[in-house]
């Protein structure tokens, strides 16, 4: 039996029909390996997309629930587990809190400082020393009221350094004791929905006082932040009746009628730290201020407790001395 082979116009040669159709053949089988190599990869690059959303959906749930609770005698909040605590006081409830040894946030107790105006709202000054206020709202959503302050603070002209930090903070108002929690985080390092998230996961406690403080402390720890934040109504809120009016007279006396009823303490030197010793129903407060030439001052005050319509009132104190340092 032989082969036959068939020529046309288009190849008229043997040979060449006999290797088309060997390179026919060849090609059909080559298709198949091809196709089932393509499925195998395309079935695996599914499996591993299923795999890695998988992953990444478990890590996503992680980090939702990966924080750290912050918990002091006024309150409490929760905050990214990559932020590193560096400093901490259940007792004062402060903290602050670095990420890549960089400031992010912190937290501590203020003064009800602030000042009503005539639609009974109330509205807050710059905070404190070297910061200019931006903006500042009402925020809604939370049990109570809550006030967010966007502030730009920069360093003393003494300290050669004109970096500006801008902090958003949220103020927590306790009416009813008279102090605010003030928690600030850095805008540039935290964007703005989850700088509400960790305003909304903070919680007031119910105690009034710091736990470990007596009244008179307490009492004496009001009076000494409101002369570190110029704060004259503050003071104002703690004072007997006959303190009250002195403290108007003399407000009158030095700001006159055109000026601010409730600014106190010249502008330099500034506080930068107090210290207070406790003596049953006196406080002796010791001060330690700065000036642009970064020189050292100290000062002290006394002030002495008693009752008034049933609650602890500051009776009467003396002028705070300064004096310079010799460090």
């Amino acid at each position: 039996m032989y082969q036959k082979f068939y020529t046309t116009a288009m190849c008229p040669q043997k040979k060449i029909i006999e290797k088309r159709f060997t390179m026919i053949k060849t090609a059909k089988h080559t298709k198949k390996f091809i196709s089932v190599i393509s499925a195998c990869v395309a079935m695996l690059v599914l499996v591993t997309t299923v795999f890695a959303s998988g992953v990444l959906s478990n890590m996503a749930g992680v980090y939702d629930n990966d924080k750290q609770e912050i918990k002091t005698n006024i309150f409490s909040v929760l905050l990214p587990n990559q932020w590193e605590i560096t400093s901490f006081s259940s007792e004062d409830s402060m903290f602050s809190m670095d990420i890549n040894n960089k400031e992010i946030c912190y937290a501590d107790i203020r003064n009800y400082n602030y000042y009503i105006d005539e639609n009974d709202a109330p509205h807050f000054g710059d905070l404190d020393n070297h910061s200019k206020k931006i903006v500042e709202k009402k925020l809604t959503g939370f049990t109570a009221p809550v006030y967010s302050l966007i502030i730009e603070h920069t360093q003393p002209a003494a300290a050669m350094d004109d970096t500006v930090v801008t902090l958003e903070h949220s103020l927590f108002l306790n009416k009813e004791y008279g102090y605010v929690i003030n928690l600030a985080i850095d805008t540039d390092l935290v964007n703005e929905k989850d700088r509400m998230e960790i305003a909304k996961s903070l919680i007031m406690n119910e105690s009034p006082i710091p736990h470990g403080k007596s009244g008179a402390e307490n009492l004496a720890d009001i009076w000494a932040n409101a002369w570190m934040t110029r704060d004259g109504k503050s003071r104002y809120e703690i004072m007997s009746e006959s303190m009250k009016q002195e403290f108007e007279n003399e407000q009158l006396r030095v700001n006159g009628e055109d000026g601010s009823p409730w600014v106190i303490r010249w502008s330099s030197p500034w506080v930068v730290s107090y210290s207070i010793e406790v003596n049953e129903d006196k406080a002796v407060i010791n001060y330690e201020y700065t000036d642009s030439t970064t020189a050292i001052y100290q000062g002290t005050e006394s002030i002495t407790i008693g009752y008034e319509n049933g609650r602890s009132v500051v009776v009467s104190h003396n002028d705070s001395n300064i004096i310079i340092s010799n460090n």
